[in-house]
């Protein structure tokens, strides 16, 4: 991708660069990353990734709904948020140049394909997605 100047922006798309330990890639390589992941989250002090992924839900569940005890309180102002905003809103414009600018929409789109494909594996193990892509019927326990 060049700018209207002849100077190249992007040489890739980052869409077609994929994850690979050694000779394993694309799919192959999900199973990797999740151990090497709930590797990490031990490592932090997590009991399990079943754990991880409940503290995370209910960190975002108190962040964007109130909770028994009300409501919880920002202490940033909106001029704080906007400068954060900003910066998202000028990369997900970027992002919509690479997917409109890139090649046709395929099927697999390397690393996001594997970082989903991750995050499906990881609910799949903790019980809270079954493998057919339908959700379990109630909430797991903890681990």
């Amino acid at each position: 991708m060049i700018d209207d100047k002849g100077k190249e922006l992007i040489r890739v798309s980052p869409l077609a660069i994929v994850l690979s330990q050694g000779e394993i890639t694309g799919k192959d390589v999900v199973p990797i990353l999740l151990k090497d992941f709930e590797e990490l989250i031990q490592e932090q002090g997590h009991s399990s990734l079943k754990s991880f992924l409940f503290e995370r839900a209910d960190y975002l569940n108190k962040l964007l709904y109130a909770t028994d005890g009300g409501s919880m309180l920002m202490a940033e102002t909106l001029g704080d948020l906007m400068e954060g905003f900003k910066r998202t809103y000028h990369d997900l414009l970027w992002t919509l140049v690479i997917l409109v600018g890139a090649q046709p929409p395929r099927k697999e789109w390397g690393i996001v394909s594997q970082f989903v494909d991750l995050y499906r594996e990881m609910l799949i193990k903790t019980g809270i997605l079954r493998a057919d892509n339908t959700a379990s019927e109630a909430a797991p326990e903890l681990a």
